[in-house]
């Protein structure tokens, strides 16, 4: 008895594995947009961080939601972002960053509903479409590594400036 409540068990996660989301995948190279050393993913047709139509999205993989600083420095325009992104047909990556949705909106994309593009002719909406970026080793250093490595190196800069002092 207790053999087949295992089974069962084993079965269901087995069937809901295969026909459930891919959320949590490494999307495939053919979805990616690669600029300037960095790979960009359309992620969802809803804002990054569940305030709009979706929950927030997954994130993984060193991926990390597109900030304005990232768009500027890999685009230069809405419509760079858009022709990016449909180079050989739509590179849609939203089943792999939020499990409710499986598509991307080109319409909202062209109308430059863009989550946090710095770029003219970009509208604010919780529908806009949403965009993930990473370094294309896959590492981006988080907004606390940066400040523990501040941290370190200014406690580094004061005990050096301490020893200087003494020893004169």
């Amino acid at each position: 008895m207790r053999f087949l409540a295992v089974a069962a068990i084993l079965a269901a996660c087995a069937l809901s594995a295969v026909g459930g989301s891919m959320a949590g995948i490494d999307p495939p190279s053919s979805l990616l947009v690669v600029r300037g050393g960095y790979e960009w993913a359309w992620a969802a047709p809803c804002d990054g961080f569940g305030l709009g139509c979706s929950p927030a999205l997954i994130m993984h993989h060193g991926f990390a939601i597109a900030a304005a600083a990232d768009w500027s420095r890999d685009f230069v325009s809405n419509s760079d972002i858009y022709d990016a992104f449909h180079d050989g047909g739509q590179r849609c990556a939203s089943p792999y960053f939020n499990s409710p949705w499986d598509h991307c909106d080109s319409a909202d994309l062209a109308g430059g509903y863009i989550q946090n593009s710095p770029f003219p002719g970009t509208l604010v909406n919780g529908n806009w479409e949403a965009f993930v970026v990473r370094s294309a080793d896959g590492v981006i250093p988080e907004p606390g590594t940066w400040a523990l490595l501040a941290a370190g190196l200014g406690a580094l800069a004061l005990r050096r400036r301490r020893q200087g002092s003494v020893s004169q």
